[in-house]
Protein backbone atom coordinates (compact mmCIF):
# COMPACT_ATOMS: atom_id res chain seq x y z
CA UNK A 1 0.00 0.00 0.00
CA UNK A 2 1.46 3.07 -1.04
CA UNK A 3 1.70 5.92 1.75
CA UNK A 4 0.93 9.21 1.34
CA UNK A 5 3.79 12.46 1.33
CA UNK A 6 2.88 13.22 4.71
CA UNK A 7 3.22 10.34 6.48
CA UNK A 8 6.33 9.31 4.01
CA UNK A 9 7.78 12.02 5.89
CA UNK A 10 7.13 11.08 9.41
CA UNK A 11 8.82 7.92 8.51
CA UNK A 12 11.84 9.03 6.93
CA UNK A 13 12.31 11.23 10.36
CA UNK A 14 11.51 8.26 12.32
CA UNK A 15 14.48 6.57 10.84
CA UNK A 16 17.02 9.01 10.84
CA UNK A 17 15.97 9.42 14.41
CA UNK A 18 16.24 5.81 15.34
CA UNK A 19 12.67 5.29 15.86
CA UNK A 20 12.19 3.30 12.95
CA UNK A 21 14.08 0.47 10.99
CA UNK A 22 16.70 1.71 8.39
CA UNK A 23 17.99 -0.87 6.42
CA UNK A 24 20.80 -0.27 3.62
CA UNK A 25 21.10 -2.64 0.86
CA UNK A 26 24.43 -3.92 -0.37
CA UNK A 27 24.10 -1.79 -3.32
CA UNK A 28 23.74 1.27 -1.39
CA UNK A 29 26.87 0.43 0.61
CA UNK A 30 28.64 0.44 -2.49
CA UNK A 31 27.42 3.21 -4.07
CA UNK A 32 28.37 5.56 -1.32
CA UNK A 33 32.02 3.95 -1.05
CA UNK A 34 31.70 4.47 -4.88
CA UNK A 35 30.70 8.08 -4.67
CA UNK A 36 32.14 9.58 -2.16
CA UNK A 37 28.72 9.64 0.52
CA UNK A 38 29.35 9.47 4.29
CA UNK A 39 26.27 7.46 6.19
CA UNK A 40 25.87 11.34 8.04
CA UNK A 41 24.56 12.52 4.57
CA UNK A 42 22.46 9.62 3.74
CA UNK A 43 20.74 10.15 7.40
CA UNK A 44 21.02 13.62 6.64
CA UNK A 45 19.05 13.51 3.99
CA UNK A 46 16.09 10.93 5.85
CA UNK A 47 16.40 13.56 8.29
CA UNK A 48 15.94 17.05 6.43
CA UNK A 49 15.42 16.41 2.98
CA UNK A 50 12.42 17.19 0.94
CA UNK A 51 10.67 14.19 -1.22
CA UNK A 52 11.32 14.97 -5.14
CA UNK A 53 9.57 12.06 -6.36
CA UNK A 54 6.65 9.68 -4.96
CA UNK A 55 5.42 8.07 -2.71
CA UNK A 56 4.92 5.94 -5.67
CA UNK A 57 3.86 1.96 -5.57
CA UNK A 58 6.97 -0.63 -6.52
CA UNK A 59 6.96 -3.88 -7.80
CA UNK A 60 6.89 -5.19 -4.60
CA UNK A 61 3.98 -3.37 -2.84
CA UNK A 62 5.59 -0.57 -0.68
CA UNK A 63 5.96 2.46 -1.48
CA UNK A 64 9.39 4.14 -3.14
CA UNK A 65 10.76 7.79 -2.75
CA UNK A 66 13.19 9.38 -3.65
CA UNK A 67 14.31 12.09 -1.22
CA UNK A 68 16.85 14.90 -1.83
CA UNK A 69 18.86 17.02 0.42
CA UNK A 70 21.48 19.84 0.36
CA UNK A 71 19.60 21.70 -2.33
CA UNK A 72 19.46 18.29 -4.41
CA UNK A 73 23.28 17.81 -4.03
CA UNK A 74 22.51 14.34 -2.50
CA UNK A 75 19.29 12.23 -3.26
CA UNK A 76 18.45 8.73 -1.35
CA UNK A 77 15.95 6.29 -3.11
CA UNK A 78 14.06 4.42 -0.43
CA UNK A 79 11.52 1.79 -0.09
CA UNK A 80 8.88 2.35 2.72
CA UNK A 81 7.24 -0.02 5.09
CA UNK A 82 4.52 1.03 7.48
CA UNK A 83 4.35 -1.12 10.63
CA UNK A 84 5.39 -1.05 14.02
CA UNK A 85 8.21 -0.51 13.97
CA UNK A 86 7.87 1.00 10.41
CA UNK A 87 10.44 0.48 7.52
CA UNK A 88 12.97 2.46 5.52
CA UNK A 89 15.03 0.53 2.97
CA UNK A 90 17.88 2.91 1.18
CA UNK A 91 18.13 1.49 -2.07
CA UNK A 92 20.43 3.77 -3.82
CA UNK A 93 22.16 7.10 -3.43
CA UNK A 94 23.77 9.48 -5.79
CA UNK A 95 25.29 13.11 -6.23
CA UNK A 96 23.12 15.57 -8.27
CA UNK A 97 25.41 17.96 -8.55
Amino acid sequence: MVVDRGKATRILRQAAAGQATLILTDHVRRRMIERKIAFGDVLGALKRGQIVEGPAPSPRGESMAKVAWRAGAIAVVVGLREGRPPVVVAITVMKER
